[in-house]
């Protein structure tokens, strides 16, 4: 993203979040108790941690990542690439060829530098489950995707953000008598600063670390940075909690909670 234009981008929202529910370092080896631990803090951690303690359930989310701000974004693509991206960004899927795979780092997780495209479990996928014995509640799961689009702001990219490709392939499937339309999104206020993969400048993007992560912590979630979670604590055989420690080394985190949600990335 040009530098010079980087001055002139403000943030459309400044979304502070709560000081004292979020612990970003120990200082020595902790134990907390909570009902449900949350691993990762993306697009499902982040939901789930918001939709419980908004119902008065106690939740303890540990990210690896850290937090950062609108103002970090965009302007050294190196730096988020090393901060912001695991492994920075060397995750491929193997294969002829091999497909990189960006995946996140941070609060708000892979939210953060995707591109922001939105698109429903399609039902091939949801019969496939059902065929390996899944039970999927179609109507219950739509009501879901509903409640979360509307929360993030998801809707189709209007006519004045499309680029010249977009216009092109268009006009390309029209031609040939294929059905086409602009990719949903969970933008509000997207200024085209085109730094997606590089974390929005605006807060446009409406990423977990400016939707769902907010809400939990309002509704008294607590929130630890910079912690890898190690192992999923285990009583009577069934999860107990997890211990989590800084990637490089340094004092654990032993969560101890009634149930674990593994959110950290498929």
């Amino acid at each position: 993203y040009p530098a010079d234009r980087l001055d002139a981008v403000e943030p459309v929202r400044q979304v502070p979040l709560p000081e004292a529910q979020v612990i970003s370092s120990l200082e020595r080896d902790t134990e907390v108790s909570c009902q449900v631990a949350v691993i990762g803090s993306g697009a499902g951690g982040a939901v789930v941690a918001a939709e419980l303690a908004e119902r008065g359930i106690d939740v303890v989310l540990v990210e690896e990542g850290r937090v950062h701000e609108a103002g970090s974004f965009a302007r050294d693509p190196g730096a988020v690439i090393r901060n912001v991206y695991r492994e920075c960004a060397t995750t491929v899927a193997l294969g002829r060829p091999s497909i990189p795979i960006p995946l996140g780092q941070s609060v708000g997780g892979t939210t953060t530098i995707n591109s922001g495209t939105c698109f429903r479990v399609p039902d091939r996928v949801l019969s496939a489950w059902e065929e390996l014995g899944l039970p999927v509640d179609r109507d219950h799961l739509a009501a879901c995707f509903s409640r979360v689009e509307a929360a993030i702001k998801v809707k189709p990219v209007p006519d004045h953000l499309l680029g010249g490709s977009s216009k092109v392939i268009a006009k390309g499937a029209q031609r040939m008598g294929l059905k086409h339309g602009p990719l949903s999104r969970n933008i509000d206020g997207c200024g085209m600063s085109g730094a997606c993969a590089f974390g929005c400048p605006r807060n446009a993007k409406q990423s977990m670390n400016i939707t769902y992560v907010p809400r939990a912590l309002e509704a008294g979630a607590r929130l630890y940075t910079g912690l890898r979670a190690r192992h999923v604590l285990r009583k009577d055989g069934r999860a107990a909690g997890i211990e989590a420690a800084p990637k490089s080394g340094g004092p654990t985190l032993r969560v101890n909670a009634d149930i674990v949600v593994s959110s950290c990335g498929s």
